[in-house]
Parts: C-alpha cells; sequence; structure tokens
C-alpha cells in the first residue's frame, strides 16, 4: 500500500473556520471559465454504466489553495478513539484535525459534488444502489502513481499536497488519502453515517468507511471499511491492515449500510482464491 501516507494519532473531528486568501470564482457556470469533461465508470453487479461530469478549472484550483493554505495539521484539545483488535478506547488528548475533514466540508460549503450526487441519483432510485455506485465509481478512479511515489510519512506530515474532493474528480486521479476523502463525502451526501479512516501501518493507508452493524463493522468501530484503492467488495479488510486505527474522521448523520449474500461470497471469494478480477475488474496499483 505504498504512497498512501499520513501521520499521528487521532481523533473525531470538527468542523474550523479560517480566513482564506484564495479566490473563489465568481460564477463557476459563467461560460468564460475553464471547463473540463470528465467520465467515471463503474460496475455494480455485473452492470457496467458511466457518469459524465463537466468540471469547472477555477474551482479545482480553489480547493487546491485551500488545501495548501489549511496545512497539514494543527492541534486541538478533542477526544481521541483508538481501535485495536476489537477494542476501542478513548481519551481527552491534544490532537492533529487533518485536512480530509476540513476539505470534505469546504467541498460541502460550495456544494462542489451536488453534479456527481444528482448524476448518481439520477441512476438509480434505490439508496443502497445509490451507495454502490459512488463506491464502485471511486475505486475505479486512476491511481496518481507519481504522486504515490513522492508521498513518505515525513513529507505528508509538513508539505505534501492532500487532494481536494473536487481535484480528484478534476484530475481523475488520487491516491488512498484522496480518494478515501471523496468517497466519505459522496456517501455522506447520499444520506449514509460515513467515515475518514487512516492506519499506521508500514507506510500507513487510507481507507473510507460507510456505518454499519453487526458482525460487518470493523472491530465495533460502527464502520463497515471500504479499500478505495481498487474495486475490493464491500467490507473487505486486508490482511495488510494489522496495526490500528490511528485516525477516525466520522461524517455524522444518516443510515446504516446493509452487506447483502453477495457481499459475504464476494468478500470470502477474494480472502480464498484472490479471483474476483472479472467481477470487480481489479487494476494493479502503483
Amino acid at each position: 500500500m505504498s504512497g498512501c501516507m499520513s501521520s499521528g494519532p487521532t481523533n473525531t473531528v470538527s468542523e474550523t473556520s479560517q480566513t482564506t486568501k484564495c479566490a473563489l470564482p465568481s460564477s463557476v457556470g459563467d461560460s468564460s471559465s475553464q471547463t473540463i469533461t470528465q467520465s467515471y465508470p463503474y460496475n455494480v453487479n455485473g452492470q457496467k454504466g458511466s457518469i459524465e461530469l463537466t468540471l469547472n478549472k477555477q474551482l479545482s484550483d480553489y480547493f487546491a489553495c485551500r488545501s495548501d493554505e489549511i496545512g497539514p495539521s494543527k492541534t486541538i484539545q478533542k477526544n481521541t478513539t483508538t481501535c485495536f483488535l476489537g477494542s476501542c478506547k478513548s481519551s481527552n488528548l491534544t490532537t492533529r484535525v487533518d485536512r480530509p475533514m476540513e476539505l470534505i466540508n469546504e467541498s460541502k460549503k460550495y456544494s462542489a459534488l451536488k453534479p456527481l450526487i444528482d448524476a448518481i441519483k439520477s441512476k438509480s432510485t434505490d439508496p443502497s444502489m445509490q451507495a454502490r455506485i459512488a463506491i464502485n465509481l471511486v475505486q475505479h478512479i486512476p491511481p496518481n502513481c507519481s504522486k504515490d511515489k513522492f508521498i513518505t510519512a515525513s513529507n505528508y506530515q509538513s508539505n505534501a499536497h492532500f487532494s481536494s474532493p473536487y481535484e480528484v474528480l478534476y484530475e481523475n486521479t488520487g491516491i488512498c488519502t484522496d480518494k478515501s476523502a471523496l468517497l466519505a463525502s459522496l456517501l455522506n451526501d447520499l444520506g449514509y453515517e460515513s467515515a475518514y479512516i487512516e492506519f499506521y501501518d508500514t507506510d500507513m493507508h487510507a481507507m473510507a468507511g460507510i456505518g454499519g452493524s453487526g458482525n460487518d463493522q470493523y472491530q465495533n468501530t460502527g464502520f463497515i471499511l471500504i479499500e478505495t484503492t481498487n474495486p475490493f467488495p464491500i467490507g473487505f479488510v486486508s490482511k495488510d491492515i494489522e496495526h490500528p486505527m490511528t485516525n477516525l474522521l466520522k461524517l455524522s448523520g444518516g443510515s446504516k449500510f446493509y452487506l447483502n449474500n453477495q457481499d459475504h461470497l464476494d468478500i470470502e471469494r477474494v480472502y480464498v482464491t484472490n479471483d474476483f478480477n472479472q467481477r470487480y475488474g481489479y487494476q494493479t496499483a502503483c
């Protein structure tokens, strides 16, 4: 899981406010604005489809500027949740507030993901199918291999650029941190409780979570894990995830998601054979 770097133990999170010098486009729909059209494929239950979006360069540049302006971290006094081997504990510590949640909040503030949300809802009226389309669509966004090779634990903490959800769509690429923030935001906007989750590993890894219960949830966290780097089954947890969850940023509110029998069969199939290329369209990561 090379290149999916992050740092430090942390927390649930609250919104923060900050003065910005970044220039927000006066009119995103202005015909003079530079735009591009991107196509995002998905494959759900063997049914292939795609969504096309027209995206604004000025808006992407604004979010890129905000990411750099926010900086890699700041410290606040906050209740910290740490989970390991099925046990979670909380403590009041001085912890980091990460860019992912601040950028998710920024996306929500300007309804940046609404065109994609509307497009997903146009594909199905079933909320669970909408979630599946969002998940598989993000999983199919190509990895950013040049960024993957650049990121280290030290430069992520100091100056590595964290791509906002809108940037990931505009560039049509991202590493695990970028894509997990995008997916957590999409799932929340679709009406589900969701989360951005980091794990301390050899080079550290990020995933998205969707609200779940029972045996489907990961280590009593209340969330089903979702690998965003490739089209893995929902709820699949790689055996490479052996270290404690170090960062759980919750997007509160919304419904729970329930795995069906096919989800469980697909998870087992991956564990036993790793033979899921045909069903999920697995692509080799960087």
